[in-house]
């Protein structure tokens, strides 16, 4: 080996080992909750066709997307952290038919009228009926009730409006009568219903219908907390089983503080555990309803704990008491981010309808409130925020921050449902839209677009920064991981990549290693140039 090789091989080893164990990635969009990787090492300049360089992945299942939700994963000193609100389906062995699926939907009422159900019969198989669809179709139904059935009688007319949305997939009405002398029985097993069902003369197709309002499983939920080691290994497994509330699952990002790791999970419970041992410290109840779901992810100032949980509220770190709760800022999905001025950190966060608010975090009071909400993180670059609404009125709109009330500097028509810009050298680069997505650069302190691009359909897209390149998750159908060199030159695609990612859910970038939460567990890959 020529001495030139041996120094070229020597200076690239010294800068490796520079970059080995640097910054953490503790909670929802970073240590700066801006989503900026700082110190990042040189990364690659494009993703190979062959995909990145995957340094290891899970053996062990962590269940992700409909399964177990959409946060995404933390990384404190090695260690990736993850949350998952577990869900599996038991099968049932009883067959029930409730009351509320005989009346409410599939459509029954004994005191309809027998002249009023001849009619109503007619019309749900006529043939101006079979030619109406959508909004035509519901005027139509809307305007028959109320031609054909007496004001007051709302039970009723709801019963004719059902019938008539089935049109002639209706169940015929004596099949309803039999149905309604069993409503609440229960049978045994499907055999011991498919008996009656015989007794009684249903048909097949009526069969199918009524046994589509009978639950023959039932959802089995738990919240889940992993710890991984940077082998890929499974550290602890932590689980509290949970009440199993809707479809939509519980997708908060852990938030991992002075040896511990605070997560809201479901069932309006806060967890606080141990992030050595994954032991419970505390639990605390909170103020999203029983049966509610959340997406906000916690972070800890001062030893208080600030989380959306149905609304904003601080909770003492070390015991999970409540110290303050903010009725004004609601919802259950908007993480807060942190805004530092004049010696003191402040919250920022949007509620689920239409303001963003500058909240004390040591006393929950109210400094200010403005245009913004939605379910994005705001982002704070020295004195300036940028929020990407749920509305398209304010948009995306940049504000100067003062303690007593914050400036508009200029906003843009553009909404997205939970999207997080960020902020690089004096341009926003944001991206989402849905149906009308694009991806952004903005100069911050004008608003004025210096490159748009248009992109498949893509919401709840929040981009990290890591080496002057953007890192985000594309549209939910393919959940395409999209670099993008973030410059205000123009739209500079690096590459794309489609692992199995959990959608929604953000890159989390440590020293040159990528942490992505796959829909069975967590994966790292090796992005250093």
């Amino acid at each position: 080996m020529s001495r030139n090789a041996f120094m070229r091989g020597l200076i690239c080893c010294l800068v490796a080992a520079a970059w080995c164990g640097g910054a953490d990635w503790n909670q929802w969009r970073g240590p700066d909750t801006n989503g900026v990787v700082k110190d990042s090492p040189p990364l690659i300049d494009s993703i190979p066709k062959e995909g990145l360089k995957r340094v290891w992945k899970t053996e062990e299942t962590i269940p992700g997307d409909d399964s177990g939700g959409f946060g995404s994963v933390t990384v404190v000193d090695g260690k990736s952290y993850v949350y998952a609100n577990a869900r599996h389906w038991d099968p049932i062995a009883e067959r029930i038919l409730e009351s509320k699926k005989l009346t409410g939907v599939l459509g029954w009422n004994k005191d309809v009228p027998a002249d009023l159900l001849q009619k109503v019969e007619a019309a749900r198989t006529s043939e101006e009926r079979a030619k109406l669809k959508g909004q035509d179709l519901r005027k139509w139904m809307k305007a028959w009730v109320d031609n054909h059935v007496p004001k007051g009688q709302r039970a009723i007319g709801r019963v004719c409006y059902r019938r008539l949305s089935h049109g002639d997939r209706a169940l015929a009405w004596d099949v309803l009568k039999k149905l309604a002398d069993i409503q609440d029985r229960t049978f045994a097993s499907q055999k011991e219903l498919d008996a009656w069902f015989a007794e009684n003369g249903i048909d097949d197709a009526s069969r199918k219908i009524i046994m589509r309002q009978i639950p023959t499983r039932k959802p089995v939920c738990a919240d889940q907390f992993y710890c991984v080691g940077p082998d890929g290994k499974v550290l602890w497994k932590t689980e509290f089983p949970t009440t199993p509330s809707g479809t939509h699952l519980s997708s908060a990002t852990p938030c991992v503080a002075n040896g511990r790791c605070y997560v809201l999970g479901s069932d309006a419970v806060f967890y606080c555990l141990d992030a050595g041992t994954g032991d419970a410290i505390w639990q605390a109840k909170v103020k999203t309803r029983s049966g509610n779901t959340a997406g906000a992810s916690a972070i800890v100032v001062n030893d208080v704990v600030v989380v959306l949980a149905g609304e904003l509220m601080g909770l003492d770190a070390n015991t999970g008491k409540v110290l303050w709760s903010l009725r004004s800022v609601r919802g259950v999905n908007g993480s807060p981010a942190t805004w530092r001025t004049e010696g003191k950190t402040y919250v920022l966060c949007n509620d689920r309808g239409r303001f963003v608010y500058c909240v004390d975090p040591e006393t929950g009071k109210e400094l200010w409130k403005a245009d913004g909400g939605g379910n994005a993180t705001p982002v704070v670059d020295g004195n300036v925020m940028v929020v990407f609404a749920m509305r398209s009125k304010p948009g995306l709109v940049a504000y100067r921050l003062a303690i007593d009330k914050p400036v508009k500097l200029w906003a843009i028509d553009w909404k997205d449902r939970g999207s997080s810009p960020v902020v690089s050298d004096g341009y926003v680069y944001a991206i989402g839209g849905q149906r009308n997505a694009f991806v952004r650069c903005v100069k911050l302190e004008t608003g004025e677009v210096a490159w748009e691009q248009k992109m498949p359909e893509t919401e709840i897209a929040s981009p990290v920064l890591a080496d002057g390149k953007l890192w985000v998750q594309v549209s939910f159908k393919t959940k395409t991981l999209y670099a993008i060199r973030a410059t205000p030159e123009k739209y500079d695609l690096l590459g794309t990549y489609a692992p199995g990612m959990v959608k929604c859910v953000t890159p989390t970038i440590v020293d040159g290693r990528m942490y992505l939460r796959l829909k069975d567990g967590i994966a790292c890959y090796d992005i250093r140039r």
